[in-house]
């Protein structure tokens, strides 16, 4: 487990990294010119195929893990309830232990492998932003430039857009615009995620509603037991 999210921790710096290349933009007002937005999706290109390798190698141990996480808890608020002796408080503090060491590990690998989700889908909104004014254009070619069947555009050619005058020296382009709009789909789709042997992904989602079953469990199991309303059952 520590390889794999040493692993996760890792990319998802590197998506961070990526990231803050367009955030940097943003905040120097400046905008990506086809080059950059070529590199950047090369650079997202490699990101994501390491991710998917990462996933197909280590989605069964996920898997595996979460599903000891699970058992073991079950395991020991029934064996700690229907064992319960009074006047042992050591037993509370055993209990504790053991329930803490899987707990944390659970809620280091879903945090660090959400979070990594989490970066991977946080570059978007701002890409736009760096496209600068090349959406107005793009819009405008659109409307004098391309057809329309029903509810469908049709983008206009590499050579519409140069009719129409677009500058060729900055992102401001319709070309430059339509390449930010084919990067900003592959941050998006498909979902950069790690999972659990494609049963679940990890997301903070996830967590609470696996959290939230376990505390139904635990709270059936609590009612359901006859030490709970007796004042503790003497060990046997």
């Amino acid at each position: 487990m520590a390889l794999y999210l040493s692993f996760a921790v890792a990319l998802r710096h590197r998506y961070v990294a990526f990231n803050a290349v367009i955030e940097r933009h943003v905040l120097r007002g400046t905008f990506l010119d086809a080059k950059e937005l070529r590199q950047l999706m090369m650079a997202r290109t490699e990101l994501y195929s390491v991710v998917r390798k990462l996933d197909r190698h280590f989605s069964p141990s996920a898997f595996l893990w979460v599903t000891l996480f699970v058992l073991g808890v079950g395991v020991e608020v029934s064996h700690f309830l229907g064992h319960r002796r009074t006047g042992h408080h050591y037993e509370l503090v055993i209990f504790a232990q053991n329930l803490g060491s899987v707990t944390l590990a659970f809620l280091l690998l879903s945090v660090l492998a959400s979070r990594l989700t989490e970066a991977a889908h946080a570059s978007p909104a701002s890409l736009y932003r760096c496209l600068g004014h090349a959406k107005a254009a793009t819009t405008s070619l659109t409307r004098d430039g391309s057809s329309s069947v029903g509810s469908t555009t049709q983008w206009p050619s590499t050579q519409d857009a140069v009719t129409a005058g677009s500058n060729p020296t900055g992102s401001s382009s319709p070309a430059s615009f339509l390449e930010g709009r084919i990067l900003a789909s592959m941050l998006t789709a498909p979902a950069v995620e790690l999972t659990g042997w494609g049963f679940f992904s990890f997301s903070r989602s996830f967590v609470l509603t696996l959290a939230g079953a376990l505390i139904s469990y635990v709270v059936i199991i609590v009612q359901l037991n006859p030490a709970s309303s007796g004042g503790g059952k003497t060990d046997h």
